[in-house]
């Protein structure tokens, strides 16, 4: 399962999907979503049972997630991605609020997830998003949101975000790395 840990600016450790904290390190903060998923396995699969073969857990290993989730079925597949999606956006959000020092009425929050495409360009792979917030009062109104994020390291999946922004209904600009992808965000 895919989860995310951002670090605030006080050096503490927040995580996505939500398992505690915040915490004062990332062993912590990696523990505790061990735990997380610990408690969130399905009791009833074979592998966490004693007394079963080895040939029977694989097969089950193959076919369920830890969770009890069917494995390769479009609709789990497609679950998954956005659950990773609106975490991702969850902690990017939370940082915005911090780095702008938005709080009560005045922070962000996330409503709903309208576009991602992920591409590569030159070396680096990255991610554009289009999302929809509300602010404070304004609950009923929705704003829409850009965010370009790039993989600083691949292999620890660290992410920097280079542009979040509101779309105003008058932008009509082009994003050239979605372009070339295909399609046009």
């Amino acid at each position: 399962m895919l989860y995310y840990i951002r670090v605030d600016h006080g050096g503490s450790f927040h995580t996505y999907p939500y398992a505690g904290g915040p915490f004062q390190s990332l062993d912590e903060a990696d523990k505790a979503m061990d735990r997380y998923f610990l408690e969130h396995r399905d009791p009833k699969l074979l592998m966490h049972q004693g007394g079963v073969s080895s040939l029977e857990m694989a097969i089950e290993a193959a076919l369920y997630w830890p969770d009890g989730a069917r494995k390769r079925s479009k609709s789990d597949h497609a679950e998954r991605a956005r659950n990773g999606r609106r975490r991702l956006l969850q902690a990017l959000v939370d940082k915005h609020n911090e780095d702008h020092s938005l709080l009560g009425d005045f922070a962000y929050e996330l409503k709903d997830v309208v576009e991602c495409k992920v591409f590569s360009e030159k070396r680096g792979w990255y991610y554009h998003l289009n999302f929809t917030l509300t602010k404070g009062a304004d609950r009923g109104i929705e704003d829409l949101f850009f965010v370009e994020v790039k993989y600083v390291r691949p292999v620890k999946q660290e992410l920097s975000v280079s542009c979040f922004c509101m779309i105003k209904p008058t932008d009509n600009g082009h994003c050239y790395g979605c372009t070339n992808n295909g399609s046009v965000i």
